[in-house]
């Protein structure tokens, strides 16, 4: 069975229910660059900007995309081009795997649930739409540790069963953290 890839999105806390945002009051500029809503963010050169494929630094997940003008326009630019991502220790994530190539389905070759060891990590891959997922093939330039393989992803709001013969199966993962990138 083939499943569907998603953003990455949050799961759950280790030690409190809800998320911690950084950014302080006013929040970190994106500095015109371009990225998605649920996408890793690390902050260079004092702007944020997307994880790129292997990459072992990020400060947190940016939950809605990179804006074009630093104009307050709700309901979708509350903050203008200012960003509040979520902090990265003790948050846990699902998200989609795939392998080197960001193969999708069982007809491409994509990765199955087989392939993930629990405790293990992988690292990251920025799929060609701009969305990441975990690259099951690298093992070397750590992103992600695998800390669950749900096989029932109905009370989580996916709505699929998964197995070890899942393609592209979605898993909860923490960031390692040798990748947390500190902000303040």
């Amino acid at each position: 069975m083939d499943q569907p890839m998603i953003t990455p999105r949050i799961f759950s806390r280790a030690v409190t229910t809800r998320p911690e945002m950084i950014g302080g009051e006013s929040g970190l500029h994106d500095g015109s660059n371009v990225f998605n809503a649920h996408t890793f963010v690390v902050l260079t050169a004092g702007f944020l900007a997307s994880v790129a494929s292997a990459g072992t630094s990020a400060c947190g997940l940016c939950l809605d995309e990179s804006k074009d003008s630093d104009v307050v326009n709700p309901p979708t630019k509350f903050f203008g081009d200012r960003h509040f991502p979520v902090a990265l220790s003790g948050q846990r994530f699902l998200v989609s795997v795939t392998d080197a190539s960001g193969h999708v389905g069982e007809a491409n070759g994509a990765p199955q649930m087989s392939a993930l060891t629990i405790g293990s990590s992988y690292g990251l891959l920025k799929l060609s739409n701009g969305n990441h997922a975990l690259n099951v093939d690298n093992t070397t330039n750590l992103f992600f540790k695998v800390v669950e393989k749900p096989t029932s992803l109905s009370v989580r709001g996916i709505g699929a069963v998964q197995t070890g013969t899942t393609y592209n199966p979605i898993v909860v993962v923490e960031v390692v953290a040798a990748a947390i990138q500190t902000v303040g």
